[in-house]
């Protein structure tokens, strides 16, 4: 059950559930999928991947400059030993 729920979930640094990534629908809308022609459904499942590592993308770099906000710069000189 566990499972289920956190693949229909919709993930906030994709925009789209693992289980309509992984499937190309959401599935509330999986059984209306019969009467969807399959280069229509390819092309909008393309579009959502490319969304979704665009998304990633801006997540990654967000997540960056948030951690890079924390860094102080180190300086080392010959003969330092830092453990």
């Amino acid at each position: 059950m566990l499972e289920f729920c956190y693949n229909s979930t919709k993930h906030s640094a994709t925009g789209f559930s693992p289980f309509e990534l992984t499937v190309g629908l959401r599935r509330s809308t999986y059984q209306q999928a019969k009467d969807v022609d399959v280069d229509d459904f390819l092309n909008l499942w393309e579009q959502k991947m490319t969304l979704a590592e665009q998304s990633l993308t801006r997540y990654k770099e967000k997540t960056v400059a948030t951690a890079n906000k924390k860094c102080q710069p180190m300086e080392f000189f010959e003969g330092d030993l830092y453990c």
